[in-house]
């Protein structure tokens, strides 16, 4: 650690674990919920998308917690602290970078329905949050008002709208986990040279309290189930995405993962067809692809590497795939990691 922080800092980065971890306890972003999609047919209307969401109290769980890394004015929000992180260890000021959250890598603003409807993916949340959820109405005038959203709900439609705000909402939260898990490992170093927060933080992972809803806690699993339970796991975003936009359902990955004991094994028995592309925003402007996603390291692999790497990939209306930058790389470890979690007994 280079320098010594604040008191103020070290109780900064300390509410911002607190509030990060709750967050990523909540029913919203906890492993076994994903309940996030659109259904639609190809060439249908707007008007005729239908939206598969979480439950509205899953989505309220998750937005207070939220609250507390988003606002400006909050002791921990994440700007600051990525900034406290910065300041004091230098490895974080590369590894950051990349995992952040911008407007300009969100997958949610790259649609074709949200790419030019005159919001970004930030404007979208404090839209949201603003007039619905933590606000109702401008407050004063720097901040969104009721008719915005209502213009933004009749352009958009309402399923699209939602989703756009839910998916950006994810996304923010998966990059938060990153910056949560550097946020520990500064604590602890902090610990370590006698310096703590001046409060003692609350957590939801007491080992005395048991927690649990009848309804959201999934039955004992089936294969395919632990497929399920397996796609919707942070550490496996690569990976899922990838499975998604190839439409391979549980029931047949859980059979591949018997037998092929390697990516490589997986996609030629999945009859996957994978292309490489030094370019991928230009082949994104350049092709007409159907779906995307994306793969990013976790903070434990970006570690052990020594680098963060990030990339994407697109499926094309003939179902082959354009891949670019790590993505390939990274959903290779990802799936050995992946198999050995669905082969592990007990499951966890």
């Amino acid at each position: 650690m280079n320098g010594t922080p604040s008191q103020e800092e070290i109780d900064a980065v300390a509410h911002f674990v607190e509030a990060a971890r709750e967050l990523k306890d909540s029913p919203f972003f906890k492993q076994e919920y994903g309940s996030l999609s659109l259904s639609m047919r190809e060439g249908a209307a707007r008007e005729e998308i239908e939206g598969n969401f979480p439950d509205q109290q899953i989505i309220q769980g998750a937005v207070v917690p939220f609250r507390r890394v988003w606002h400006q004015g909050e002791v921990c929000y994440h700007a600051r602290v990525v900034n406290i992180l910065r300041r004091y260890e230098p490895f974080y000021r590369s590894f950051l970078t990349p995992i952040l959250f911008t407007d300009e890598r969100s997958l949610a603003g790259s649609f074709e329905w949200t790419r030019d409807c005159g919001l970004t993916p930030t404007e979208v949340i404090d839209l949201w949050l603003n007039t619905r959820y933590h606000h109702v109405g401008r407050g004063r005038p720097s901040l969104p008002s009721r008719d915005d959203f209502d213009r933004f709900n009749e352009s958009l439609g309402p399923v699209l709208f939602e989703f756009y705000f839910l998916q950006s909402l994810f996304e923010f939260g998966i990059s938060l986990f990153n910056v949560l898990q550097c946020a520990e490992g500064f604590l602890r170093t902090a610990e370590e040279q006698g310096l703590n927060p001046s409060f003692q933080p609350v957590t939801t992972r007491d080992p005395r309290i048991r927690r649990g809803t009848p309804g959201y806690t999934p039955p004992k699993e089936s294969a395919h189930h632990r497929v399920w339970r397996l796609r919707r796991r942070n550490d496996y975003r690569g990976i899922s995405y990838l499975l998604d936009i190839s439409n391979l359902t549980d029931e047949v990955v859980a059979g591949l993962l018997v037998h092929c004991d390697s990516f490589d094994h997986f996609t030629s028995e999945a009859g996957l067809s994978l292309e490489h592309t030094d370019d991928f925003e230009a082949a994104r402007e350049n092709e007409d692809f159907y779906a995307m996603g994306g793969a990013i390291d976790t903070h434990i692999t970006a570690v052990r590497n020594g680098k963060c790497r990030r990339g994407f990939v697109g499926r094309r209306r003939d179902s082959s795939l354009v891949w670019g930058e790590d993505f390939v790389p990274i959903v290779t470890d990802q799936y050995i990691a992946f198999r050995a979690a669905y082969l592990r007994e007990p499951f966890e």
